[in-house]
């Protein structure tokens, strides 16, 4: 994904499969995004998100594929 640090934005590219489920998560563990995405090449929205460090899980049934973190500024 990038840009990281990202503002409005996050882009994922090449995901491991299609659909995947992707969460957004802050530093804690406490969910806040969870998404189900459809196409290989995605965006996720994250203007909503109060500045800080964040991390984005994706899914593929069921089992964690990947993860990351991000800041968003």
């Amino acid at each position: 994904f990038y840009p990281n640090p990202a503002t409005n934005k996050l882009h994922l590219i090449n995901l491991p499969k299609v659909p995947v489920t992707v969460s957004i998560s802050d530093v804690s563990g406490r969910i806040l995004k969870q998404l189900l995405l459809s196409k290989n090449n995605d965006e996720i929205e994250i203007s909503d998100l109060k500045s800080g460090i964040y991390i984005l899980h994706w899914y593929g049934d069921e089992v964690i594929v990947s993860s990351g973190r991000f800041i968003k500024m």
